[in-house]
């Protein structure tokens, strides 16, 4: 990729958001980066601050990363993607809703832009998506994650995080339920249910686990074409527990193979 002189758009500029700004701007060739944050922020080498999408879209950037949560997406990413603005999705979770998924794809396809789901904190999205033409496909999902990822779940069940001794199981149903009562951390399960063929073609269980020092995403499918099995172990980012740190690298990857393929948008230089 050569970012020399490329305009990247950042949404959001949480634990994940700052991770993919350092990571951006440190490269041999760092892009000028557009972020939109609601929050006031001292200037910045290298960064334009902006505080709405259609100022986001007046700096014409050539791709644009959303991090910062399902209500962010449904503000920001249809405008973007109808304006013919690739936009790579951190919260996949957020395709849960129905009719936000539709408004998604309408504007993506009115845009003729092109929305990117990254892997994030898994690898295999080829294997899966191999196997999802196959009509007797059937996938399971356990995330596992250490008890600091989940202490205000679990003491919502009236438990002790710090007496913990076992695995406590959070939820067990689909991928769309998941999604929709962790609408910030089962992104990955909405990832794996898209790529073998849809929100409910994937049952997934949540689990807290004190015994366990990384997040361990485990993966499982069979099918006629034989059976396979994942598990990432995943450091936590330092900022966020709940989030892998090899997130970040996942969502700059993407940017760049998008950006090997796509010519400058005309516009602010």
């Amino acid at each position: 990729m050569s970012t020399g002189a490329r305009r990247i758009g950042l949404v959001g500029f949480g634990a994940i958001g700052k991770d993919v700004a350092t990571r951006l701007l440190s490269a041999s060739d760092p892009p000028h980066l557009t972020i939109l944050t609601r929050k006031p922020i001292p200037a910045t080498a290298g960064i334009d601050w902006v505080g709405s999408v259609f100022d986001l879209i007046d700096k014409a950037p050539d791709i644009v990363i959303e991090a910062a949560g399902h209500a962010a997406v449904r503000e920001c990413v249809p405008p973007l993607l109808e304006d013919g603005i690739p936009v790579v999705l951190t919260s996949v979770g957020a395709l849960a809703d129905d009719a936000l998924e539709a408004s998604v794809r309408h504007a993506e396809k009115r845009g003729q832009s092109g929305l990117i789901l990254p892997g994030g904190a898994i690898g295999g999205i080829d294997y899966l998506r191999s196997v999802a033409q196959l009509p007797d496909v059937a996938a399971r999902y356990c995330s596992r994650k250490p008890v600091a990822a989940w202490r205000q779940e679990i003491a919502a069940l009236g438990l002790d995080p710090d007496a913990a001794t076992s695995e406590i199981v959070l939820f067990e149903g689909s991928a769309r339920k998941a999604a929709l009562l962790f609408p910030q951390n089962l992104n990955v399960a909405l990832t794996i249910a898209l790529a073998v063929g849809g929100m409910n073609a994937l049952q997934v269980r949540v689990v807290a686990d004190p015994r366990v020092k990384r997040n361990s995403h485990e993966i499982e499918i069979e099918s006629s074409a034989g059976r396979a099995s994942f598990v990432f172990e995943n450091t936590p980012s330092a900022a966020n527990p709940k989030t892998s740190a090899v997130t970040a690298l996942s969502i700059v990857q993407a940017v760049k193979e998008r950006l090997d393929v796509i010519r400058p948008r005309k516009g602010m230089e």
